[in-house]
């Protein structure tokens, strides 16, 4: 696979994980209306716009769960660990995936 393929490859692989994690079974009446291979349905692509750009840019999705833990503190206490162990750990500067909106210069 040249670069270009993997990160096609990469793209998919994650959408398919992130629409398998926010999308919902069909209930009987959405099965009725829906194509006959369908599984499962995806009611909100903000949702899973949301998703993707906090998977691939770790260090944001520390700050919602700061976010969180700061407008409900006890309910919301596993947000402080889990934004602490992104934070401490190497994955915003390791896994960040640039957006390739901003990755490309006006001139090319």
């Amino acid at each position: 696979m040249d670069g270009d393929e993997g990160d096609r490859f990469s793209d998919a692989i994650r959408l398919l994980l992130l629409i398998a994690a926010v999308s919902d079974p069909l209930n009987e009446a959405e099965q009725q209306a829906a194509p006959r291979d369908a599984v499962a349905v995806l009611r909100a692509e903000s949702r899973l716009q949301k998703l993707d750009f906090w998977l691939r840019n770790p260090d944001y999705l520390a700050d919602e769960l700061l976010n969180d833990y700061e407008r409900e503190r006890e309910k919301e206490a596993i947000n402080l660990e889990l934004a602490g162990d992104i934070l401490d750990s190497d994955e915003p500067e390791i896994c960040a995936i640039q957006c390739r909106a901003w990755s490309r210069t006006a001139g090319s």
